[in-house]
C-alpha cells in the first residue's frame, strides 16, 4: 500500500495564503504588499462583522459581572411586571366577558317557561348560600 500524498495547507508552496509569494519572501524576509492588503480586507469584514453581532458589548459586559447581574435582574423585573400586569388585565377582561355571558343567557332563559323556572331555582339557591354563608360583621 502506498500512503496517499497530502496536498499542503493552502496551495502547492506550503503557505496557508495561497502562494509562498504572497507570504514571507525567502529572499527578503518581509511581508509583500499583496498579503497585507488581503489581511487588511479580512480585518475590515471580520470587524464589520462583529459590529453588527454587537460582541463590543457583549464583551464589555463580561468584563463588568456586576452590570451583567444588575441587567439580568432588570429583565427579569420588567418582565415579571409585565406578566402582572398583562394576567390582571385578562383576567378582567375574562371576568367582564363571563358575566355578560350569563347575564345574556338569564334574559334568554326568562324567554323559555320551562328554563326560566329552573333559572330562578338556580338563582334561589345561590342566593340562600351567599346569605348563610356571609362573613360575620
Amino acid at each position: 500500500m502506498t500512503a496517499a500524498r497530502r496536498r499542503p495547507v493552502g496551495g502547492e508552496h506550503g503557505s496557508p495564503f495561497g502562494k509562498a509569494d504572497d507570504g514571507f519572501a525567502a529572499r527578503g524576509g518581509g511581508i509583500s504588499p499583496r498579503l497585507l492588503n488581503r489581511l487588511n480586507a479580512n480585518l475590515v469584514r471580520l470587524t464589520s462583522r462583529i459590529e453588527a453581532a454587537n460582541m463590543a458589548d457583549f464583551v464589555e459586559l463580561t468584563q463588568h459581572p456586576w452590570r451583567l447581574l444588575w441587567n439580568g435582574f432588570m429583565v427579569g423585573l420588567a418582565r415579571g411586571v409585565g406578566m402582572f400586569l398583562g394576567a390582571g388585565v385578562m383576567g378582567a377582561v375574562t371576568l367582564a366577558v363571563l358575566s355578560a355571558v350569563v347575564y345574556v343567557l338569564l334574559r334568554v332563559f326568562d324567554m323559555i317557561p320551562v328554563l326560566s323556572q329552573i333559572s330562578h331555582v338556580v338563582v334561589q339557591y345561590a342566593r340562600d348560600f351567599l346569605a348563610q354563608n356571609r362573613p360575620s360583621q
